[in-house]
């Protein structure tokens, strides 16, 4: 059989690898938000002394990426002897911009992840934070643009095979992507381009302020807390598959996923069929629930030709039982041992900011703000129109 095409998804370490032809029809790409054996007690170093190769410095802190994931990636790390020492000893020197002594840094933290270490992690804090220094910085701050993740999920879906699964083999694919799409230009980015900002609503049957209201926005802010975009590859594979792509807060559930639609059959052979006949469609589920599912149409069992939707379903956590590391767990240990494949090298973040400035411009020239959404829903029905205009819909709309 002739292998046309290839889509590869990482997850949580397994590579999954499925041909792909002419028949896919498009592409969406969603994500939103909603026992150890402890080591030697380690030596502090204070982050004025010389820095060993061990050592970790990290910018940011406060924000809920440092304390709901890298924290706790890091404690495990340091559980299970993955951070290692030398001579003893290893720091881990967080970088940012507020003015707050070690012990005070040392409390902030501990309140933060208190209620989200499990108690045999939390056990072990104590002696972890005594490895933990903090130092102000007067730095700019930036932001951080979820456009530029998004591309980074269309460059898994879209690249071509490496050669090989060598860093820059991997690396140079996804490059390749980045630099083939279709340029935004004002047209298209007020007909393809959704921004939004969630109002008060209700999430999970809680009330939920809107952004605005949000302690530390400040008054007229702009910022998106949604984008939505149709981004198109100019390649012989890809001409003429939009890729629609969303990222969000306050949405009814935390969710990242990708959503491969097929073209619909242009003849049906099958006489007299009852029912409605759905496209065939490949559901790739990253977070929470890791795992496949692939939906056809199969005919029902008995006489006459009845077709039914179902679903042929891969269940990693229940097929493989063995405890799988979360995502900064891995970045993090993939960090210590020179392993650059899963990280953006910097000609791939040039070649996304070109893509990505031009949106930004046209916000910042636009007096306009963001589309207003409620609390718990999937965005701006802007974003929905801008697929019904393409006959298509949102998986969670359909």
């Amino acid at each position: 059989m002739k292998i046309l095409g290839l889509v590869s998804a990482n997850i949580s370490g397994l590579k999954l690898f499925f041909s792909i032809d002419k028949t896919i029809q498009y592409c969406s790409l969603t994500t939103s938000k909603q026992n150890f054996m402890s080591p030697p007690r380690p030596k502090r170093i204070s982050a004025q002394d010389n820095i060993s190769p061990l050592d970790r410095i990290i910018f940011g802190v406060s924000g809920d990426l440092a304390t709901r994931k890298l924290l706790p990636a890091l404690l495990i790390g340091f559980q299970i002897g993955e951070l290692g020492e030398i001579g003893g000893h290893f720091c881990i020197i967080w970088l940012g911009q507020r003015a707050l002594s070690r012990p005070d840094f040392q409390k902030f933290i501990s309140e933060k992840v208190a209620d989200q270490l499990d108690p045999n992690v939390a056990r072990e804090w104590p002696i972890f934070l005594q490895c933990i220094d903090y130092v102000c910085l007067n730095a700019t701050s930036t932001e951080d643009y979820a456009e530029l993740k998004l591309l980074q999920l269309l460059c898994i879906v879209a690249m071509e095979p490496p050669v090989s699964l060598s860093p820059d083999a991997v690396r140079d694919e996804k490059l390749k992507i980045l630099k083939a799409p279709k340029r935004f230009g004002p047209t298209e980015i007020a007909n393809n381009v959704v921004r939004g900002a969630y109002r008060a609503g209700i999430v999970n049957g809680t009330s939920a302020n809107g952004y605005a209201d949000e302690d530390g926005v400040p008054a007229g802010s702009t910022t998106e807390t949604y984008v939505a975009l149709k981004a198109e590859i100019n390649s012989w594979r890809w001409a003429g598959v939009p890729f629609f792509l969303r990222t969000g807060k306050r949405m009814p559930e935390r969710v990242a996923e990708i959503v491969v639609r097929f073209r619909a059959l242009p003849h049906s052979i099958f006489p007299g069929v009852t029912g409605a006949v759905h496209p065939n469609a490949l559901h790739i589920s990253l977070q929470p629930d890791e795992g496949l599912r692939l939906r056809l149409m199969a005919k029902t069992p008995g006489e006459g030709m009845h077709l039914r939707a179902t679903e042929l379903e891969l269940d990693l956590h229940e097929a493989f039982k063995t405890p799988r590391m979360e995502a900064y767990e891995r970045l993090l240990l993939d960090v210590m041992r020179d392993r650059p494949t899963l990280f953006t090298r910097g000609d791939k973040l040039e070649a996304a900011w070109e893509r990505i400035e031009p949106i930004l411009a046209a916000w910042e020239a636009d007096s306009k703000p963001p589309r207003p959404y409620t609390a718990g829903t999937w965005g701006p029905p802007a974003a929905t129109a801008m697929l019904g205009r393409e006959g298509m819909l949102w998986r969670q709309e359909a």
